[in-house]
């Protein structure tokens, strides 16, 4: 069974695998939904793409009947900027991983989800254009994010050749993120100002790779935070807001073991 623990002040989840941390976050989730289905209301999220995107095939394939999928807005906090059939594509992953096999199954109960604009002539245009259909009132219920082995999240990367990212001098709600330190280079990502806009930032992280950074981010075996990293960032500026949902492959013999 799943347990949490607070370590600095942020929340941590720990699951024994990745299914038990699906059902965790599903537990977790679908009060809100409820919640949101009984005042008549869009249940408003974003996600990222990657790993995090089986997570929510496993919680939709199965749960799919409680979750009220068709009051659920879907955005992306970041993304690829890549025809949307490229294997590179968050939404792309996100309708052949999650969508295709409900709709398989026989289930069209299907939540909104909003892509970037095919349109890929223009990428500072393309983050506009994200903008500009992002919930009208500033709001978000959930925004699930993942975190990098550099210790970035969404599109938001550390180092001095992406810090106009952090610093947003125009006070953007989406950028363009260019020369990506992986591939595909260009993408556009959510900005502080936008993760600030969510009643909730829960980061899902998982496996032994995430130690060495998990180290820099949380300041474990005394060593100190690292300040310059998104994911601590996140955790420094909006920690009331922030969970983690990591798995004992990424804490054991750690400070955030259960």
């Amino acid at each position: 069974m799943s347990s949490t623990k607070e370590y600095k002040g942020i929340k941590i989840n720990i699951s024994a695998d990745g299914k038990e941390l699906a059902t965790h976050l599903y537990n977790k989730i679908q009060p809100i939904v409820v919640e949101k289905q009984k005042s008549n209301t869009p249940f408003n999220i974003a996600i990222s793409g990657g790993s995090l995107i089986n997570v929510l095939a496993t919680i939709f394939t199965e749960h799919h009947s409680e979750l009220f999928l068709n009051n659920w807005n879907i955005y992306f906090c970041d993304e690829r900027l890549v025809a949307l059939d490229h294997a590179d594509s968050n939404y792309g992953q996100f309708v052949s991983n999650v969508l295709s096999k409900l709709k398989e199954s026989g289930i069209n109960t299907l939540p909104k989800v909003y892509p970037i604009s095919e349109d890929l002539s223009d990428y500072e245009k393309s983050a506009e254009q994200y903008a500009s259909i992002l919930p009208k009132n500033e709001h978000f219920d959930l925004i699930l994010l993942g975190c990098g082995p550099d210790g970035h999240t969404c599109s938001l990367f550390p180092g001095n050749d992406h810090k106009y990212l952090l610093e947003n001098k125009n006070d953007k709600a989406v950028l363009h993120c260019k020369d990506s330190p992986k591939p595909p280079s260009d993408r556009i990502t959510f900005t502080l100002k936008t993760l600030q806009w969510s009643d909730r930032l829960w980061f899902v992280a998982t496996g032994a790779g995430k130690k060495p950074i998990f180290e820099e981010i949380f300041g474990l075996n005394n060593s100190p935070v690292n300040n310059n990293l998104p994911c601590a960032i996140i955790n420094n500026n909006f920690g009331s807001k922030v969970e983690w949902f990591v798995d004992t492959a990424s804490t054991e013999s750690t400070e955030l073991a259960a």
